[in-house]
């Protein structure tokens, strides 16, 4: 069964998570502390200033499909502690912003995952510290702008620190076009 702290679904729009302390335990694959998700898309939500602990995924924002793609979610300013896979998890979205958030990891995962997301996307002033002797991400972009305009999103001034001595990337970028990546700081002492 899936454990979910707060879970926002089916079209709900507008909505603020603001200024909350969530512990979220994690037992298996479908437990977030914070899902947005849905059959029909979630759009203009804000997820500000919460300390998240724990999780599965800590923040988990999904629109319908790659084709479907929700709209201006943005995840501003939270905290986050100790997942067990992902920290900040986004998929299937238009327009999203992910800015100046804290990520702290003692283990495997991705710190920020974001796939299929397009047009005026922002990522940015997000600081990330992971610790691992097994495989960790910092941030991973899958299938971005494959066919938006010309540097029609933004990855800049974030801060990337990956120790631990295991495989490590702290910037993974599969089948990522048309995006702006500027004044980024990234360091790692491990392999890969």
């Amino acid at each position: 069964s899936a454990h979910r702290c707060v879970l926002i679904t089916e079209g709900s729009n507008n909505n603020q998570i603001l200024n909350n302390i969530i512990n979220c335990a994690s037992v298996g694959n479908q437990d977030e502390a914070i899902l947005i998700q849905g059959g029909s898309n979630s759009n203009f939500n804000l997820i500000q200033n919460n300390e998240i602990w724990g999780g599965y995924y800590s923040i988990y924002v999904h629109g319908f499909d790659n084709y479907t793609l929700a709209k201006e979610n943005r995840i501003i300013g939270n905290t986050i502690n100790q997942f067990e896979s992902g920290g900040i998890i986004v998929e299937n979205q238009d327009s999203c912003q992910i800015l100046n958030n804290t990520v702290n990891q003692n283990g495997p995962g991705y710190a920020l995952y974001a796939g299929y997301i397009n047009n005026g996307f922002n990522i940015s002033g997000n600081e990330i510290e992971m610790n691992s002797t097994s495989n960790i991400y910092g941030l991973y972009l899958d299938n971005i702008n494959a066919t938006g305009a010309f540097h029609s999103g933004t990855v800049s001034n974030n801060m990337i620190y990956l120790t631990g001595g295991g495989n490590a990337s702290a910037m993974y970028l599969q089948n990522t076009q048309n995006t702006l990546f500027a004044y980024n700081t990234s360091y790692s002492d491990q392999v890969g």
